[in-house]
């Protein structure tokens, strides 16, 4: 499988997070397209990586999804590789209390919302970009956002993933 555009006049938020046990930190990469698979944004930042990984894939999460709020692009999928924090936001599974107050907050956040938001799971190989971000993450040390373009280190992944 590979990435897969929304719906028309819906956008995709692809999450990831990178950790790296040695510096005891996680990278998060954000990235949003459009339904023609035109970038509107994308981010990376760090956190503390507490050896959960479950949180900063949750973290990845709260953060496209507090992006898309702040620029105002909805209705919105929000896509992560992580099966057990997509099924924890859905409430398909209990939440664990490492991870629990997080996934609270996402949930409190969705369901508050005018607009309409969706989390659901994809695999890595359709998560590929924000996977980049992330590991790109971890290479700086401040967090950024560009608008309608991404880092040039990660401009060739995105015209792949827009060719499959």
């Amino acid at each position: 499988p590979c990435w897969q555009s929304p719906p028309p006049s819906w956008y995709k938020v692809n999450v990831d997070a990178a950790v790296s046990s040695t510096e005891d930190r996680a990278g998060i990469g954000v990235l949003v397209c459009n339904s023609t698979g035109e970038v509107m944004a994308a981010s990376i930042c760090t956190v503390i990586f507490s050896r959960d990984i479950e949180f900063v894939e949750a973290v990845a999460v709260h953060n496209g999804l507090q992006l898309v709020m702040d620029i105002g692009l909805a209705p919105a999928i929000i896509e992560s590789d992580s099966f057990n924090v997509v099924n924890l936001i859905n409430n398909k599974i209990h939440s664990r209390c490492e991870v629990g107050w997080l996934i609270s907050d996402v949930q409190e956040v969705l369901s508050s919302s005018e607009s309409s938001f969706q989390v659901k799971f994809a695999p890595r190989s359709c998560n590929e970009v924000a996977h980049h971000l992330s590991k790109l993450a971890l290479c700086n040390s401040m967090e950024k956002v560009w608008l309608e373009e991404v880092p040039t280190e990660i401009a060739a992944y995105v015209c792949k993933d827009k060719s499959l």
